[in-house]
């Protein structure tokens, strides 16, 4: 009978023991898990406010490609200004001014003031 009492207490161990064992894998899985949850959240937080950021990045493309369309006119104007104009009275900056225009507009050269 003590044999046969040792033998279960000993299979009562071994099961205990695959228990634990087990419970310790199904532990380790729910945190691992929780683990992959909290970086999905994460990551899908991320995603939305990059995906505001796209409709930003969108216009501010859109506006840089618009001044790009005038950046040449604009600097033709204010070099030839500060080269040509600047130094003589108001009459004669508004003649130089007026050609400066007329010069672009029959080079199809678009500027801001155009």
């Amino acid at each position: 009978m003590k044999g046969i009492v040792a033998e279960l207490q000993a299979q009562l161990a071994e099961k205990e023991a695959e228990y634990n064992k087990a419970m310790g894998e199904k532990n380790a899985a729910e945190a691992e898990a929780n683990r992959c949850q909290m970086r999905l959240g994460l990551a899908q937080r991320l995603v939305n406010a990059l995906g505001s950021e796209n409709d930003r990045w969108a216009k501010s493309i859109e506006d840089i490609s618009e001044s790009l369309k005038v950046l040449v006119g604009d600097v033709i104007l204010g070099s030839s200004f500060v080269s040509y104009a600047e130094p003589f009275i108001k009459k004669y900056r508004e003649a130089v001014v007026k050609n400066f225009f007329k010069w672009l507009k029959e080079r199809k050269i678009q500027s801001n003031q155009s």
